[in-house]
């Protein structure tokens, strides 16, 4: 899920490029929503928490990726926290400028139109995959999708995969050194390697086939 290059480049010629450093709070769960953010580089959390502090990370979005979007869709109150993982920079706009540039470039508001069904999927995806499926069977597909775009590594540490899956480390560890004694990934820290995409779609099918039986 990215917008296109052009969009990217028609927003940061019109929008405010922001620099945050690691673990900074770029949006709260309650606030005005007023602006929209596309990560220009680094890595970013999306996740809801509790009144008792308790948090759930619902995704990691990259490069190319947006948040604040109920701006766009209305002007109400965002309703999940942004919180930078890596150093970010990102472009910011406010729906002002937004819906200026939508009359005269028609082809921005058919962009952003196309990612927000494309988010909506994926977050239905990922509602799928936290309630469905096993952890081994969350942790394969999470390096699918990873890996989707025709890269075959991923620059994550075992920490970071159980972040974004809000699943303990030392489970995701076990689940990726298996996976790497069958000879399906490569593990390096800070890079991951899917050396066998097929045999991992395979191997998921099968265990999802597996669960749904019993």
């Amino acid at each position: 899920m990215k917008l296109s290059e052009k969009t990217i480049a028609l927003l940061k010629d019109h929008g405010t490029l922001i620099h945050c450093p690691m673990n900074h709070i770029l949006q709260q769960a309650s606030a005005n929503a007023n602006r929209l953010y596309i990560v220009q580089s680094g890595r970013v959390r999306v996740f809801l928490s509790s009144s008792t502090g308790k948090e759930l990370t619902v995704d990691i979005i990259h490069k190319g990726s947006v948040f604040g979007t109920n701006s766009f869709l209305y002007h109400g109150t965002h309703k999940v926290s942004i919180q930078s993982v890596t150093e970010a920079q990102l472009i910011v706009c406010s729906m002002d400028v937004i819906s200026s540039l939508s009359i005269s470039h028609p082809e921005l508001a058919s962009d952003l139109l196309q990612y927000f069904i494309e988010e909506n999927n994926h977050l239905t995806h990922l509602l799928e995959t936290i309630t469905l499926y096993s952890a081994a069977d969350r942790v394969m597909d999470f390096l699918l999708v990873a890996t989707e775009n025709g890269t075959r590594q991923i620059p994550y540490t075992h920490e970071d995969v159980a972040l974004c899956l809000s699943m303990n480390r030392v489970t995701v560890s076990k689940i990726l050194r298996k996976l790497c004694d069958q000879g399906i990934i490569r593990s390096n820290y800070g890079l991951i390697s899917v050396l066998k995409p097929d045999v991992l779609i395979s191997k998921l099918k099968k265990e999802g086939s597996s669960e749904q039986s019993n």
